[in-house]
């Protein structure tokens, strides 16, 4: 009896044992996977992966970006988290190269042109992530533009040099901002006997050339046989065509008088307009855009000649209104053989009854060393009902200076076609009160009282500019033109660094030099100032110096690609610096001074800064540099004056 119920209970006590570790067992388990909780999202199965953009487009100016998403999955169709997803782009530029998935699968970046081509192009956009297929999706750049000048498909040349045509090819991204340094092909594809291209660099039937600030860049066309001539131009993969067909000389319409556009004229003045007509083309249209034909006392007038010989058409242009005509003249029946110019008309100086001056700023720092810092001050000019007056000498002048040598220039400013007079308001080294510096712009004319005042304070403003040049100067590929790094500087009242700030920047002549041997034989030097006082590019009367000590050429001196070109604008990193270079021809280099302006707008104020250099030169071209290239009277000196 003991020796059973020993055995029972060593029985008993063994299932025991086996139903406790199996009951623990069960525990655990049940422990581990109570309320399924965030680790079981780690351990789905990667099955597929998906590619989806919220724009099918972006545009090439790097704004407005596209938003791509990639969502991963498991067999179940559940979103994965933290999983991986790589992604590349065959062009443009994407914001991220890998991203972690989200609770519900989804990795997103940000997909835009970029900035380094403006090329209309697609892009390939791939995902991809461990244990599913690559996905692909492409996204087009577009929004960039190619414009011809002249607009015409269709041109006709003379074989006479002084009859050849440019052709200007100008580049544009979708913000409508030129596009600098693109590479154009020009390419005769037909008639290449009878059709020569050039630019600065080389000439035959395919020229390159590279696109400035402005995004232009010009060839010159040349007729060197007669007949017809196909030009492809291709830039950032657009493609246009011109047809070029070259005639003799007796064969092409042509305006002779007015010889220069665009043209000034008063409101009710007369123009007489002048063309020289095939003998192939018996009847020609002038048109305008704005007055009328004295004839017609319309918008357009026919001329008829039937000679069968070249023969001359004119008509007289009546400005009975102010602002900007485009003349044409061309063939009746083929409005492809034409020629145009640009009149521009204003109200006589005598009908001034308005003058309004405006400010870009009304704060401005004191101008220290060689960096000024200067405010633009526009006087606008008009009749009684608003129209604008040209031609209308404005007189500028400053009260209650602080004595820190603050002065404005030019002082007496003749109105351009739009009634503008502008000059310049450079601070001294004090700061003045807190009325600031009275600005005032007076119109001279007889019988007129016109004056309008604003204040400029000198002193604390809410943000400044400082520009900088390098001490190193570097040629260009061709050897013929200088390039001179630069940089500028924008600070907030504070002297931080403000970032992503727009600088507009610009270049002007303002001053050069002649050097010839005086009668005695000495070397004399003179030096002087922009004949444009108003920087209107048009030479108005009294502005081509005809006693100075330089041959007045009835064109204004210098021209104002003298001053070299930059971009249009630039802007400041992290740092608050932006980088730029200044181009100039070498055959300036010391016979210019180049005035560089910056502005920018910094907390809602507009800031102005100048820097005003003559052009350098490098010192290994000391003994190499071209002769001066304005016309002295007198025998000329050679560089090594300076």
């Amino acid at each position: 009896m003991r020796s059973f119920h020993k055995k029972q209970f060593i029985v008993l006590t063994t299932l025991l044992i086996i139903a406790l570790i199996v009951g623990c067992g069960s525990g655990r388990s049940d422990s581990d996977n109570g309320g399924n909780g965030d680790d079981t999202q780690t351990q789905l199965t990667v099955e597929s992966l998906s590619l989806s953009t919220d724009k099918t487009s972006v545009p090439t100016d790097n704004s407005n970006p596209a938003n791509i998403k990639a969502q991963v999955k498991s067999p179940n169709n559940v979103g994965v988290g933290n999983s991986t997803v790589e992604f590349s782009a065959t062009d443009g530029l994407l914001s991220k190269s890998k991203v972690i998935t989200d609770s519900n699968g989804i990795a997103s970046v940000e997909f835009s042109s970029g900035t380094s081509s403006a090329t209309n192009k697609v892009a390939t956009i791939t995902a991809s992530v461990s244990g599913a297929d690559n996905k692909q999706i492409p996204i087009k750049m577009t929004g960039t533009s190619m414009t011809l000048e002249p607009e015409s498909k269709d041109v006709t040349l003379s074989t006479e040099d002084e009859k050849n045509s440019t052709l200007t090819v100008i580049l544009k991204d979708s913000s409508e901002v030129g596009i600098n340094d693109a590479t154009v092909n020009v390419n005769v594809i037909d008639g290449e006997e009878n059709l020569k291209l050039s630019n600065s660099k080389t000439s035959g039937n395919s020229v390159t050339g590279n696109t400035g600030p402005t995004g232009e860049v010009s060839f010159n066309v040349t007729g060197t046989a007669l007949g017809e001539s196909t030009v492809q131009i291709e830039a950032l993969n657009l493609t246009h065509k011109k047809n070029y067909k070259i005639e003799s000389p007796e064969k092409v319409l042509k305006i002779t008088s007015p010889s220069e556009s665009p043209v000034a004229l008063n409101t009710n003045d007369v123009e007489n307009i002048k063309a020289d007509i095939p003998s192939d083309i018996d009847n020609v249209m002038f048109s305008t855009s704005l007055g009328e034909w004295v004839k017609t006392q319309t918008s357009t007038v026919g001329v008829t000649e039937t000679s069968n010989k070249s023969w001359t058409a004119q008509e007289d242009y009546n400005a009975t209104q102010t602002g900007t005509a485009t003349i044409e003249v061309y063939a009746k029946g083929n409005i492809q053989q034409k020629d145009s110019l640009t009149i521009v008309t204003s109200a006589p100086s005598d009908q001034a009854e308005q003058i309004d001056l405006q400010l870009s700023a009304t704060k401005v720092l004191p101008s220290t060393g060689n960096v000024e810092n200067t405010v633009e001050v526009t006087a606008k000019v008009r009749t009684s009902g608003g129209s604008p007056v040209g031609n209308a000498p404005v007189l500028f002048t400053l009260d209650n200076t602080s004595g820190g040598g603050e002065s404005i220039s030019p002082s007496t400013v003749y109105t351009d076609s739009s009634g503008q007079a502008t000059t310049y308001f450079t601070s001294g080294s004090r700061p003045s009160g807190k009325e600031g510096v009275k600005v005032t712009g007076e119109v001279l004319v007889d019988n007129v009282d016109l004056k309008d005042s604003k204040n400029i304070v000198i002193g604390g403003v809410a943000g400044s500019i400082s520009i900088g040049t390098s001490t190193e100067i570097k040629s260009n590929d061709d050897d013929t033109a200088y390039r001179l790094p630069m940089s500028v500087l924008v600070t907030d009242s504070n002297g931080n660094a403000v970032s992503n700030a727009e600088v507009n920047l610009s270049a002007w002549p303002t001053r050069f030099r002649v050097s010839y041997l005086n009668s005695t034989g000495d070397v004399f030097t003179a030096i002087f100032p922009n004949e444009d006082k108003n920087r209107n590019l048009i030479k108005d009367p009294n502005e081509d110096c005809s006693d100075c000590a330089y041959i007045a050429d009835n064109e204004l001196t210098p021209p104002q690609a003298a001053a070299g070109s930059l971009p249009t604008s630039v802007t400041t990193n992290e740092a608050g610096i932006a980088n730029f270079e200044l181009q100039y021809l070498k055959q300036y280099a010391i016979w210019v001074e180049t005035e560089i302006k910056a502005s920018t707008r910094v907390l809602g104020t507009e800031s102005i800064s100048t820097l005003k250099f003559w052009l350098a030169y490098a010192e290994d071209d000391e003994d190499n540099l071209p002769s001066q290239p304005f016309n002295p009277k007198g025998t000329n000196a050679t560089n090594s004056t300076f």
